[in-house]
């Protein structure tokens, strides 16, 4: 859709999920959502992409919480620590 580039969306929001899916991002950076959130965003996004996306969450993730936001099965996970 935009050859050269890759467009990556940051969500903080299921809505914005589908909203970035649906316009062909190549990726949607889950913003500080909780695992379950994650799941669930996960789940929108290549349900509502015409074309493989990448999903990576960021942003309160900790050592701690890194097994419960993996168990959400997003393809990448960003943790500050």
């Amino acid at each position: 859709m935009w050859p050269g580039r890759l467009v990556q969306i940051e969500c903080d929001e299921l809505k914005q999920v589908v909203e970035a899916s649906r316009a062909g991002a190549d990726a949607v950076l889950l913003d500080n959502m909780d695992p379950s959130t994650v799941a669930e965003a996960v789940q929108v996004a290549r349900a509502e992409a015409a074309s493989p996306i990448l999903t990576e969450v960021s942003g309160g993730v900790t050592l701690a919480s890194i097994g419960d936001y993996a168990a959400a099965g997003p393809d990448r996970i960003s943790v500050g620590a």
